[in-house]
Parts: structure tokens; sequence; C-alpha cells
């Protein structure tokens, strides 16, 4: 509605958001949990970029809620690719992959996240719970 397609427009940009959709999961495949390159230009976020750098700066955590495709993952890595320097031990990103038809598993979130910090493959536990207290103690 927001864009004011028409209805066969609107037909074809639903079509293309669901095919982006039903990418294949990546569970299986081994990575890491790098920032994802930054391919969109910004254009008309930079108050809404302004205001996310200064929630990092001053809060423990900071949540974005909204529909899918609204642009929050562009908006957080490019805060994220912006504030690195004042990030010296490092800046991580995982893709969750919330909107496909299998989001990816906690363990291999964790997994991944373990790994880019450092930790031998051989190391990271199986459970999710020892998993997470692996992780808070690696963050320590």
């Amino acid at each position: 509605d927001a864009f004011g397609l028409r209805a066969v427009e609107r037909s074809e940009f639903l079509r293309a958001a669901e095919q982006g959709r039903k990418r294949r999961s990546s569970a299986s495949v081994a990575g890491v949990a790098e920032l994802p390159p930054l391919l969109v230009d910004r254009v008309g976020r930079r108050r809404d970029l302004s205001r996310l750098r200064e929630s990092i700066r001053t809060s423990l955590s900071v949540a974005m809620v909204g529909q899918p495709g609204v642009g929050k993952t562009v908006l957080a890595a490019s805060a994220a690719h912006q504030m690195r320097d004042e990030f010296p031990d490092g800046c991580l990103g995982v893709d969750l992959r919330g909107v496909d038809e299998q989001p990816l598993p906690v363990h291999v979130v964790f997994d991944r996240l373990l790994r880019a910090l450092g930790v031998a493959p051989s190391d990271v536990p199986m459970a999710v719970t020892e998993q997470s207290g692996q992780y808070r103690a690696v963050l320590q």
C-alpha cells in the first residue's frame, strides 16, 4: 500500500518478495559471523541511522521492530559498519533468516558466533544451553 502499486505491479512485487524468501537454508553451511556488505544506498534514513547509533552508544541493548522489508537489517548493518572503530573487539552479524521458510536454528547461530570469537569447532558444545553459557563466558 505504501508503494502505491496497482494490482498487476503489486502482484509482481509480492511474487518477487516471496521468491526472495525461499533461499536455501544455510544451516549446514559453515560460516562466520561477519557483518553483511553494504549494498544498498540509505537514502532518507540519515535521521534513523543517527538515532540508532546514539541508542547503541547509550543502551545495553537495542531492538528494531517492523514489517519485513522496511530496511531494519540494512539500517543495523549500516550502523555497525559506521561504528566499527568504536568497538575494537569486533562486530558480529548473523543472518537469522527470519522470513525464510526455515529460520536458522539457534545451535547454528551460537556455533557461528563462538567460532567467530575464536573458539575451535571441536570445543563448541552441542547443546544450546551449554553454547549460550560458553558464549557469555567468552564475552566476559
